[in-house]
């Protein structure tokens, strides 16, 4: 891949040197990611596409197209291309990550066929991260800036008009680009398709229109020639590294290349990537949810707070799922809201007519972990023990993991709570709330409700508990036979870690009722 990214023309080592700074805070989140995603690929002791979906993988496709976001959010005025564009950079953020684990799974093995340890891994793994997440990330980031600007301009030009190539116009243009200079063309010329900018890294060149009959209309053969050869340069292999560029970004919707080479990289093809960008809180879409019933109250700073921290949670595939469970059991609901609390606090509420069905989830930041609070729940008794808990839990756990989410917070109580969220495997997180639960547990074997089995095992955890800190696993009480009489009617304050694999597996099996 390295042959593909190495231009060494002064037009790249000019642009390079004016935005290291400025890039290395804009890749950090990116460099972040990847070494986490390194970090996992090394646990599970290999990588295969299908493992894609896995959280440390999604963080880093998040992370790389958030890159390309800023390029398409400055420069696109057309809300219709900007989603377009953003789709393609979500899509290209997904192969991307897919061709580095790739590379990086190559490494994992010695000679012998055992996995190496994770320390001596750790200078390729390095190595392989700056690579792709600043001197490729780098050169794709120029791109797309250039790629978005030139995309908006497209859109702007009438079908009838003429258009003309212009250089920036300085000492560091590359000659083959200068040769592109004035030519002066209808926008409905084949030229148009292939050579409309950037085209190649590092690229200034512009298309802008001109006034029918201000110049003369170029040859079109010769401005193809001309096009060819600043698009050529074969690289050792014998391919033609600069082919890639040949597209028109506004033409064909796409920020970046469509023939690069990740999508080369082996088993790229067996990729499902959503034909979309995740969710946000826009203009369009508040105009859909306000559509379906909603109130939403929310200023600007927490609508960028939200898109930043939480984008790809989808109201609106979350509002279809909720309805569909409504419409099987008779509710309606009386209101539905997105409000802020605070400018970097989110409130979703949902209120059914009856007092029926009511949900509040809340969406923070804590401890620097993208956190959703399950702040209130609550369904009337005759709907209890029909599924629909766990039925909306799956419905919410999917934006969870569309948007990121790293940790689930949870006050458990109003009745069966302290046992239910026990058995998704909540931890509780206040040392107040395990000593009540364990004047509680003694109470309960002195009465004689806890067997001496019971309470010796519940002893041994606390005792576990107390010498190493932590949190205090509920899930290892409530997954007892004494558990639900010891934890019903309790009132903790629990979490889970999503970011931990065992307690997520535990989480998600009790989903999907495993």
């Amino acid at each position: 891949m390295n042959f593909l990214y190495q231009c060494e023309c002064p037009d790249c080592k000019v642009i390079r040197l004016a935005k290291k700074e400025e890039q290395n805070s804009l890749f950090k989140p990116v460099l972040k990611a990847a070494e986490k995603a390194f970090k996992y690929l090394h646990k599970q002791g290999g990588y295969k596409v299908e493992d894609l979906s896995a959280k440390p993988y999604q963080d880093l496709i998040r992370e790389t197209a958030n890159v390309f976001d800023m390029a398409i959010a400055d420069n696109v005025v057309s809300e219709e291309l900007r989603r377009a564009l953003q789709s393609d950079a979500f899509h290209f953020g997904t192969i991307k990550a897919h061709a580095e684990l790739f590379d990086a799974s190559l490494y994992l093995l010695d000679e012998n066929g055992h996995i190496k340890p994770l320390s001596q891994l750790k200078h390729q793994f390095d190595r392989l991260n700056i690579q792709y997440n600043e001197q490729y990330l780098d050169a794709e980031y120029q791109f797309a800036i250039n790629s978005a600007l030139s995309a908006d301009q497209w859109s702007r030009i009438g079908e009838d008009n003429e258009v003309q190539y212009r250089t920036a116009g300085d000492e560091h243009v590359r000659k083959q680009h200068a040769e592109l200079n004035r030519i002066t063309l209808p926008k409905s010329s084949p030229f148009w398709l292939k050579w409309w900018p950037p085209n190649g890294w590092g690229c200034r060149c512009r298309a802008i229109e001109v006034l029918k009959g201000k110049y003369p209309l170029s040859n079109e053969e010769d401005a193809i020639r001309k096009g060819e050869e600043a698009t050529t340069q074969i690289a050792k292999d014998g391919t033609n590294r600069m082919a890639i560029f040949q597209f028109n970004p506004g033409l064909s919707l796409k920020l970046m290349p469509p023939e690069h080479p990740y999508n080369k990289v082996k088993d790229a093809d067996k990729i499902e990537v959503r034909n979309e960008k995740p969710f946000i809180l826009d203009k369009a879409s508040g105009e859909r949810l306000i559509g379906r019933g909603f109130t939403i109250d929310l200023n600007e700073p927490a609508t960028d707070f939200f898109n930043k921290n939480f984008a790809g949670f989808n109201f609106e595939e979350l509002d279809d799922e909720i309805q569909a469970l409504a419409d099987d059991h008779g509710l309606t609901f009386k209101n539905k809201e997105i409000t802020q609390l605070s400018s970097r606090h989110i409130q979703l509420v949902y209120e059914a007519n009856g007092n029926k069905f009511t949900l509040y989830r809340d969406l923070f930041i804590k401890d620097d972990l993208k956190t959703v609070e399950h702040y209130y729940f609550k369904i009337h008794e005759d709907l209890q023990g029909t599924g629909i808990s766990k039925r909306l839990f799956n419905s919410l756990y999917t934006q969870y993991q569309n948007a990121g989410i790293e940790s689930i917070s949870v006050h458990a109580n109003i009745n069966i709570g302290g046992y239910t969220w026990g058995k998704y495997g909540f931890s509780a997180y206040k040392s107040h709330d395990v000593e009540t639960l364990y004047e509680r547990a003694s109470g309960l074997f002195k009465n004689g409700t806890l067997t001496d089995k019971d309470f010796e095992h519940f002893d041994g955890l606390y005792n576990y508990y107390k010498t190493n800190g932590g949190n205090f696993n509920m899930h290892d009480v409530a997954n007892t036979d004494y558990g639900k009489k010891l934890l019903l009617g309790t009132d903790w304050y629990g979490k889970i870690d999503l970011r931990d694999e065992e307690q997520r597996t535990i989480f998600e099996n009790y989903l999907k009722g495993k």
